[in-house]
């Protein structure tokens, strides 16, 4: 009995020694399995580590894909094999990304364990936060950004997530998802300093930290501005960003700083675009010096325009710009290729209109908008305001400079432009011709000149010709013509001749002659262009006054902005105007014919009269007799104080010498219509005589300028 209870003793401390010793192993296989955790982690994250970051020009790289094997894409070195180039600064930059990837991935062969430090084994403090995505401003080195980039402790707590990112982007700058920079890679610089700004593509990715470092030193507190050393520099620019799934970004630029060289700056890349029209900069640099560039597009000249940048339309297919600059004899040349690919587009323009610069300010082309061959209605506009169309056909007339004009078409809610750029010189006067070549043959002096634009079918004009001893030659030795048709003259006095010149459509050749006594002979020949209106409708806007300074009055009616109609004679324009501020007037004539302007008259418009003391001496000196007492407190006219006073106007600055109902405003016009108290000697108008600028005969006075203006 006590044998069997000393074996069941037995068993029992048996089975708890068992028991505690399975239990021992499964807790130390816990143990063990742990460290083995421990281990594998450890292998796992050195297989997660960065790649080398790849310097190869022209490739944005980020972390390495895979899961320590080898890269899913070609290696650095296979893809350099690959490559054919003859730049022998090419082959150089190949073989410094050769060695920087062998040495780096063997570095990272030997790598044991992860570093947390920032990029590079920067200090949080070297380290920068790109508080606000920089915009870029499109015009490369050309601006300086002034915005700093500012250091961050963020980036470095987010760098061993960042770590984890897998992916590597390559391709062309501006077809990355990340940033662009204004940096043209591979250029040459003539300035130590060198500005560039950089641009973030999605708005929606925090930026975290941006590093730009030159020549393997980091910048810091970037704020658009390095300095580069003499010969090859390259700049590096990293960027990391607040999102797992989007990688550390790194690209790299060659730029080769060069002193005592002139060089060609420009904005402009060999791309292919969707844009039509396209702006850009070019300038030259000798050092610190800036020269003028010649930009060619195609062979047609490019004009700067007032804000220092060109703008270009874009033919489909390849576009060729020439930029040349010369310093002391020495010329350089820089080539770009573009290409413009439109967009698919349902509406199709067919016109014979294309980029140029021309000397005739006359534009007609043909255009027509198609839809599967099917014509459908469309505009054309020159410089913003919609042009005139006949059987598709449209005409216009340029202004001197830079002309845009846009062909625009809409079809199921879709709208459609094409943009082209015609630039306008005007021609230049012709030279005086003497039939026979004689030296001493008459002289023409007109107002009228040489590629003058008018809108409306009527321009009047003067001429002055004299012999070479300067006697006037009146009318009778003048001849003009417009398209080969006399014209007969408005009025002719001793100072010169006036005429109306009925212009048709488009271009009108002018020419006129003048001849002496002795037979010697003058031709001038010029080209105006018109844009005819309907009789009645606006062809513009003038700008007219009435004035009483010389009477210390000054404005009657101040300058104000009136509509001129087509065919509308200066005595309508005139009645209206004095209606319309409540004014009454006398005249001799009609509207129609032989208007003259002889009193104004409103209640009380004159009692507050008063002659400056210097001009009352002139006048009273001047005249046949001068009474400051005599007029009329509620108007002023022809005679009142002195026997040369009355009313005179001007247009642009000339009085004409033929009165209101001859005379046809034209757009941009200044008239003022003023009182003078002897014949315009005190208003600079007494150039004018025969009819005193108001269809009346002068009479009495001499009519001599005072060398002063009241």
């Amino acid at each position: 009995m006590y044998q069997n209870k000393w074996i069941q003793r037995f068993i029992r401390l048996a089975a708890i020694v068992m028991a505690v010793s399975c239990l021992l192993f499964f807790f130390n296989r816990q143990d063990v399995k742990k460290y083995d955790d421990v281990l594998d982690s450890e292998a796992t994250n050195v297989s997660k580590m960065p790649l080398s970051l790849s310097a190869v020009n022209g490739t944005i790289t980020t972390n390495n894909s895979g899961n320590g094997g080898p890269n899913r894409h070609q290696s650095s070195d296979e893809e350099e094999d690959t490559k054919n180039t003859s730049d022998p600064d090419t082959k150089d930059q190949q073989q410094d990304s050769k060695k920087t990837n062998h040495s780096r991935s063997e570095q990272q062969r030997t790598q044991t364990k992860i570093n947390n430090d920032p990029i590079d084994g920067q200090s949080k403090k070297d380290n920068s936060d790109l508080s606000a995505q920089q915009t870029d401003q499109g015009s490369g080195n050309h601006q300086k950004p002034s915005k700093k980039i500012n250091t961050t402790d963020e980036a470095g707590k987010h760098q061993s997530k960042q770590a984890d990112s897998k992916e590597i982007i390559a391709g062309e700058e501006d077809h990355n998802p990340y940033f662009t920079t204004s940096i043209q890679n591979g250029e040459t610089v003539s300035q130590s300093k060198y500005y560039f700004s950089i641009t973030q593509k999605n708005a929606k990715v925090k930026v975290l930290q941006t590093s730009i470092i030159v020549n393997d030193v980091t910048i810091k507190d970037f704020a658009g501005q390095v300095k580069l050393k003499q010969g090859k520099n390259t700049i590096t620019i990293r960027v990391t960003y607040n999102d797992a799934r989007t990688p550390n970004v790194e690209r790299s630029y060659t730029v080769y700083y060069e002193e005592n060289k002139l060089v060609i700056r420009t904005n402009l890349k060999e791309e292919k675009t969707n844009d039509q029209v396209i702006r850009f900069y070019a300038n030259a640099y000798f050092n610190e010096q800036q020269f003028d560039v010649h930009v060619e597009l195609d062979g047609e000249v490019l004009v700067q325009n007032d804000d220092g940048q060109y703008e270009a339309s874009l033919r489909n297919g390849y576009n060729k710009f020439i930029i040349t600059a010369k310093k002391d004899g020495e010329q350089v040349k820089k080539i770009i290729i573009m290409q413009y690919e439109k967009k698919k587009a349902r509406i199709h323009f067919e016109t014979d209109l294309k980029n140029q610069q021309v000397t005739s300010a006359e534009l007609t082309f043909y255009a027509t908008a198609l839809v599967k061959g099917k014509a459908i209605p469309m505009t054309a506009s020159l410089n913003g305001e919609m042009m005139e169309e006949k059987n598709d056909v449209y005409f216009d007339l340029l202004r001197e400079g830079k002309n845009t004009v846009v062909l625009s078409a809409k079809s199921e809610g879709e709208i459609d432009k094409e943009t082209y750029t015609i630039y306008y010189a005007e021609p230049t006067e012709t030279s005086q011709e003497t039939v026979p070549n004689d030296k001493n043959g008459p002289t023409i002096v007109t107002d009228l000149k040489n590629g003058t634009q008018v809108r409306g079918s009527i321009k009047n004009i003067i001429v002055r010709a004299s012999d070479a001893n300067g006697k006037r030659i009146q009318a009778n030795g003048v001849s003009v013509k417009v398209n080969g048709q006399g014209v007969g003259f408005i009025w002719d006095d001793s100072e010169k001749t006036s005429y109306k010149l009925k212009l048709r459509e488009g271009k009108n050749t002018i020419v006129i002659k003048a001849w002496d006594v002795e037979g010697r002979i003058t031709t001038k020949t010029y080209t105006v262009y018109a844009k005819n209106v309907d009789e009645g409708k606006v062809i513009g806007q003038a700008t007219i006054s009435v004035e009483a300074s010389t009477v210390g009055l000054k404005y009657l009616i101040k300058p104000t902005t009136i509509d001129i109609h087509e065919g509308e004679k200066g005595s309508y324009v005139l009645d209206q105007l004095l209606r319309k501020y409540g004014f009454t007037y006398q005249n001799t004539g009609t509207l129609d014919s032989n208007f003259y302007l002889a009193r104004i008259s409103k209640k009380g418009m004159s009692q507050n009269l008063r002659i400056p003391l210097d001009l009352a001496q002139l006048v009273k000196k001047s005249s046949s007799y001068y009474d400051e007492t005599n007029y009329d407190p509620n108007s002023l006219g022809e005679f009142d104080i002195a026997n040369g006073s009355g009313w005179m106007y001007s247009i642009n600055g000339d009085y004409p010498n033929y009165g209101f109902s001859d005379a046809y405003f034209l757009d941009g016009d200044i008239i003022r219509i003023r009182y003078t108290l002897h014949y315009g000697s005190d208003i600079n108008g007494s150039g004018v005589k025969g009819n005193n600028s108001n269809g009346a005969s002068t009479t009495g006075g001499n009519g001599d300028a005072w060398g002063k203006e009241w």
